[in-house]
Formats: structure tokens, sequence, C-alpha cells
């Protein structure tokens, strides 16, 4: 997870059908697409954690994932001061391959 980010404002999982891999999180991943894929015969489900507090939890739980679901992380960056000195707010998506950089 890059360094200079001020705030995780929103975190997005998606879980989409899997071509026989093994779960992660503990089985969490093959629970979740057994009842919310297969049953109700869904092509995707996602999940959206708010404005959480902890930068290294949800580290944690993207690399618990194992990659089994799509990752986006909406963030606020530090503000920039522009030359009138005025506050320009910054703010991005991570996508899942660029949160392990």
């Amino acid at each position: 997870m890059p360094k200079n980010i001020k705030r995780i404002c929103e975190v997005t999982f998606t879980l989409t059908p899997r071509n026989n891999e093994l779960g992660g999180l503990s089985g969490l991943v093959d629970k979740l697409e057994a009842q919310l894929l297969e049953q109700p015969k869904s092509k995707c489900v996602k999940t959206i954690i708010k404005y959480p507090n902890s930068t290294s939890a949800v580290t944690k739980l993207i690399e618990e994932t194992d990659g089994m679901m799509k990752t986006e992380i909406y963030v606020d960056y530090p503000d920039e001061i522009d030359e009138s000195g005025q506050a320009i707010k910054r703010n991005g998506k991570i996508r899942g391959d660029e949160i392990t950089q």
C-alpha cells in the first residue's frame, strides 16, 4: 500500500466465479462463493468497506484474499499547496495490482 495516503475512503472487494482455485481467508472465499454466487446464480458479489481507520488491517485483509477477489481502494492523498497558498485536494483509486507496490 502506498505510504502517502491521508485516508482510505472506500475498499471494494469483488468476488467472481473462479476456475477451481483454492480460496483464501481460511475458506471464507469458498463459503462466500457457494452462498452468494452459486445458489442465487449470481455472476458477481461486491463488498464495500467505508472509511476504515486501519490501513494495516486493510492491507492484511487484501493479502489474505490471496488474489481471489478483485480489490479497489479509493483514497484521499495529503493536500498540495498551489502557488497562491490554496490547498488542492487530491484523491485517487488504487487497483489490486498496485496495492503491493
